[in-house]
């Protein structure tokens, strides 16, 4: 069983998604999530950086997604090591070039 909205999976005899809520399904539709090659973008420092960012790209049409470092429920970074980031943002690999663009025009209106 998968949670439609977090998209996590569950065994067999969990219905409702602990974490949201959310009513759970056999399968993922996955039009509404096609899969792609990965590659990674940059880090972000926090959710307000990570969220502009994926609504930039969105916007351009980059498939991606904000992967969270932290453990879930909390605020704690899954790592020992101090340059690991608040998130990470992925992109389609065939995009990438596209995105580092992107990354730029960013980097430039942030600072």
């Amino acid at each position: 069983m998968f949670c439609p909205n977090c998209k996590y999976e569950y065994e067999k005899d969990i219905t409702t998604c602990p974490d949201c809520g959310e009513k759970l399904v056999e399968k993922l539709d996955e039009e509404k999530h096609p899969e792609f090659d990965m590659a990674v973008l940059t880090d972000v420092n926090n959710e307000i950086e990570g969220i502009t960012l994926i609504s930039m790209l969105e916007e351009k049409n980059v498939e991606c997604f904000l992967r969270n470092n932290l453990l879930p429920h909390s605020r704690t970074i899954l790592s020992t090591n101090p340059k690991v980031s608040f998130a990470t943002v992925l992109v389609n690999n065939k995009k990438l070039e596209q995105a580092k663009e992107i990354l730029e025009d960013f980097k430039k209106n942030i600072k």
